[in-house]
């Protein structure tokens, strides 16, 4: 019998779950004056069905990776506005929303100041359809009630499994729990996490350090044990 109710209560259950994961704004696409790119499946394709009618695309500007500064990748302010005109945009459509962001908490950060810039702007943010309850509490808590009204988050669901429906597949656990995870860093450290490209090594071990003193862990401040040269080398 308990595994019979464990049965009938297991999608509900999850469902409930599910919907804590998602957001649930009220879109009206006439209302929409601007939108903003950030992830998901679909992302340009989407933009460019909805901003059909020459709506402002809005780019947020990433910080630059030591990848990119060394030449060895390209840099994706470029390479998204690049891909939207291959797809339909009309030239000077897209726009960069400055900032230099390292993380969502940055380009949540960044874009409010925009918003504050421009006060008519009503913002539609494509974004990534399990991680999209997550970004509207992080708006909501960063952003005056005022602002946070004028940005909408829409989910994207992704292609190859159900979001709603996740645990029926390998690849829907996956980024269940990468959210999850998510979610936990977002207790543990409120205003973003550092970075390790940001930062010189020293300063990224001491702010990880001090970050687990608060946490409660016991660290040894003893100084690190000198490398060992291997048996034999000359």
């Amino acid at each position: 019998m308990a595994s019979i109710l464990a049965g009938l209560l297991h999608q509900p259950l999850l469902s409930a779950v599910t919907r804590c994961y998602r957001s649930s704004d009220a879109i009206d696409e006439s209302s929409i004056t601007h939108l903003y790119l950030l992830d998901g499946d679909r992302l340009l394709e989407t933009a460019i069905a909805m901003a059909s009618d020459g709506k402002p695309i809005l780019i947020p500007q990433e910080a630059t990776l030591r990848s990119v500064q060394c030449g060895a990748a390209p840099s994706p302010d470029e390479v998204k506005p690049q891909l939207l005109l291959e797809l339909g945009a009309a030239p000077g459509q897209t726009e960069l929303v400055p900032g230099a962001a390292w993380d969502d908490y940055q380009r949540i950060e960044y874009l409010g100041q925009w918003m504050d810039q421009n006060p008519d702007a009503v913002v539609c943010m494509l974004a990534e359809a399990l991680a999209s309850g997550r970004l509207r509490r992080i708006v909501d808590r960063k952003f005056t009630d005022q602002a946070a009204s004028r940005l909408k988050i829409k989910p994207l669901d992704p292609i190859d499994h159900s979001a709603d429906r996740w645990w029926r597949s390998t690849t829907g656990c996956k980024e269940f729990y990468g959210q999850s995870i998510a979610w936990l860093y977002d207790w543990i450290s409120p205003n973003g996490t550092p970075r390790p490209d940001d930062m010189s090594p020293q300063e990224y071990e001491d702010a990880f350090r001090q970050r687990l003193r608060s946490l409660g862990v016991r660290l040894s401040d003893a100084p690190p044990q000198p490398e060992l040269s291997p048996q034999g080398a000359s």
